[in-house]
């Protein structure tokens, strides 16, 4: 066969490897061997529990009990309010849905953050396997996605990035088919699912805000019918989202609860944000110079970027490139994503910088770069394979064309590879070697076992506040409604310690201490406090009146 006027798609799925049934069976394997890595990851030490863990599994268990959206925790900056409102509301209410009143939301989490990653693998394969043309980028793509550290990290926690990760991502893709084929069941299953992402995470809205400009200059089309496309598609994307920030201005008097001011600089939050992301790649930095080195390289890449989105963006408003209408959607999304979110950190306080904050961008650069790349190697292939004979499987063929694009794709297939193995020696330290100490990782399960905690419980201690070096783990396993984290500086644990009522209690985990600048004996040589249990793993001290 000789390639002369053939258009490359035809060179290429003349000799796929993967057939669409077998592709799906493969793609099936991936998603339940993903959800199987993130459930091993939960084996040793149950499902991994953070601040904001307790907040939605606690408003779950009141879901189920009939109270409505309620919390079990006092947050400091409302006033002793248990509205809440701070959070968007699916995760918790899918945790009190999937329980279906046979299981305890705290039973549910692990599970139910594995089948939505299991979800998540195979809608990106299919995405993958319908508009990239190179198999090896699709097979790739499909295990950098499975294999994922930032993914299957934020799988295993009790937290909501899972499944915003998996709406958001089907909305995007939907999106995507619109721009592509027009359909407006595309566009009514994207505002669905873009509605979903808003509930469970408010930073979903930057999801309109990128597709809002593909949409509203979609070229080709009427400007009348361009405007309906839009006012459907926000109206039932933020109809739900708005109704809940209604409510929560009733409540609270803000639409997003109420928000206490950030602590870090922007660029501490820059420069955390662009180490993070480069850790997504060279996945452990040593010192200071290379995460400095890593950190302005990864900044390099995102203005290459946004130069890059810029120049697709006009491309397609001018229709010389339908196709990179894709490009446009992930990568504008990536760095939208990532704009809101630092100036939102400069802001408002909340998690450090980075982080799982970031991991919700992980598929779109990965889709935005893929595609980007797919599209350099289908044109440079269709000049190198004009007037050749097609008698090899495809990457042969390829190599046998001009040698610098047969030189990049070997170091892009020898890179990929070395990048992709990587993964298994990373995952196997995770799940074998994570830290099990109380109140960090994957600690839930060691939590009831601990004595420190099984003291508080059969000594029925539920004072309204109790001061701790781990509090997430108080609040965990007993009946404390409000956490208060012990300062990693002595003279500020003094000051808490003596806001704090008499009565109250200060507990103090031997494990999870990295970052204190004084240790047990120092508290007790405070005479603000009285130990009533001395055990294996910790300390409970009582806040006496009279040391005062």
């Amino acid at each position: 066969m000789i390639v002369r006027e053939m258009d490359v798609r035809d060179i290429v799925r003349s000799v796929v490897l993967f057939r669409p049934a077998r592709f799906t069976l493969l793609l099936t394997t991936l998603a339940v061997l993903g959800a199987a890595l993130v459930l091993s990851r939960q084996v040793a030490y149950g499902v991994g529990l953070g601040w904001d863990s307790i907040n939605y599994l606690s408003v779950a268990r009141n879901l189920l009990a009939g109270e409505g959206f309620v919390q079990d925790t006092f947050v400091e900056t409302t006033d002793g309010s248990l509205d809440y409102t701070m959070w968007a509301p699916l995760y918790p209410l899918l945790l009190a849905l999937s329980g279906f009143r046979m299981f305890d939301p705290w039973d549910i989490a692990g599970p139910l953050n594995a089948v939505f990653f299991g979800l998540t693998v195979f809608v990106a394969g299919r995405w993958l396997r319908r508009r990239i043309h190179s198999q090896f980028i699709v097979l790739s793509a499909c295990l950098a996605v499975m294999l994922s550290i930032p993914l299957t990290r934020s799988a295993s926690y009790a937290m909501s990035e899972t499944t915003f990760i998996l709406f958001a991502t089907l909305s995007l893709i939907r999106i995507d088919g619109f721009l592509i084929g027009g359909k407006r069941t595309d566009l009514l299953w994207a505002a669905v699912f873009t509605s979903l992402a808003c509930l469970t995470r408010y930073i979903g809205l930057t999801v309109i805000a990128a597709a809002l400009p593909l949409l509203l200059l979609y070229p080709g089309v009427a400007l009348l019918q361009r405007v309906k496309h839009c006012a459907a598609y926000v109206s039932i994307s933020l109809v739900p989202i708005g109704l809940w920030m209604l409510r929560n201005i009733l409540l609270s008097g803000g639409p997003t609860g109420p928000k206490p001011p950030s602590n870090d600089t922007l660029p501490e939050i820059l420069s955390a944000t662009l180490a993070d992301l480069s850790r997504w790649v060279l996945f452990w930095l040593p010192s200071d110079p290379v995460r400095i080195a890593a950190s302005a390289l990864a900044a390099i890449v995102l203005l290459v970027l946004t130069v890059a989105v810029w120049r697709a963006f006009f491309c397609w408003r001018q229709g010389s490139s339908q196709q990179w209408s894709s490009f446009c959607l992930f990568g504008g999304f990536a760095l939208l994503y990532l704009v809101v979110l630092v100036a939102a950190q400069t802001v408002t306080l909340g998690e450090p910088a980075g982080g799982r904050y970031l991991y919700p961008v992980y598929i779109p650069l990965l889709f935005a770069g893929v595609f980007a790349l797919d599209r350099f190697l289908v044109s440079e292939r269709s000049e190198a394979l004009r007037g050749k004979t097609i008698d090899l499987p495809i990457l042969r063929t390829f190599l046998r064309g001009r040698k610098p694009i047969s030189l990049l794709t070997a170091i892009l297939i020898l890179a990929s590879s070395l990048w992709l193995l990587a993964h298994a020696p990373r995952h196997a330290r995770d799940i074998w070697l994570a830290n099990g100490d109380l109140g960090q990782g994957f600690a839930s399960s060691k939590w009831i076992d601990s004595e420190v905690l099984g003291y508080m419980r059969d000594a029925s201690i539920e004072s309204p506040r109790v001061v701790s070096s781990v509090p997430v783990a108080i609040l965990y396993a007993t009946g404390v409604r409000e956490y208060v984290y012990l300062s990693q500086e002595l003279d500020a644990a003094r000051r808490k310690i003596a806001s704090s009522s008499d009565g109250g209690h200060v507990v103090w985990f031997h494990t999870h201490t990295e970052g204190y600048e004084y240790g047990v004996a120092d508290l007790r040589g405070l005479s603000e406090l009285e130990v009533v249990a001395d055990l294996s793993d910790g300390v409970v001290f009582r806040i006496v009146e009279g040391g005062r």
